[in-house]
């Protein structure tokens, strides 16, 4: 579902960013008009993949439906990672008709091939805030 979220955004992003420039400048050549579309494309791509997803660990769509990524080990996911998960990871795991994204159906930690090759893994809010709680020692633990 989240991946459906970012994939709206992305369009939405797409077809704001066509509606303004022919509002502004009239009809454009259709190469024209994919270059717009393209830089609009990308700069929800690196924002809501690589930008929000190092910082906050979870895309908008990730963010909507209570998921994050983390680190295999529980820490919270690096510039590097993101970088490497978002763009080879992804890459690979598309090319054979998708296998690497539907590896999450099978394998038994629900990673993708993506997350292997990055070290990552992907949590419920809940189980990170758990996670989180037990490190830090909360009270709520204690009941």
């Amino acid at each position: 579902m989240a991946f459906f979220l970012d994939v709206v955004l992305l369009l939405a992003a797409m077809g704001a960013t066509l509606i303004g420039v022919v509002a502004l400048r009239g009809r454009l050549p259709l190469a024209e008009l994919a270059v717009w579309s393209a830089l609009a494309a990308g700069l929800v791509l690196l924002g809501n993949h690589l930008i929000l997803c190092s910082v906050r660990g979870q895309s908008v769509g990730m963010a909507l439906v209570g998921i994050q990524i983390v680190r295999a080990d529980g820490r919270p996911l690096s510039w590097g990672r993101s970088l490497l998960r978002h763009t080879l990871g992804y890459g690979l795991a598309a090319l054979p008709l998708g296998l690497g994204l539907l590896w999450i159906l099978v394998d038994g930690q629900g990673r993708g091939w993506h997350d292997r090759l990055s070290g990552t893994r992907v949590v419920t809010e809940a189980d990170e805030d758990e996670a989180q709680g037990v490190l830090t020692g909360s009270s709520a633990d204690r009941r």
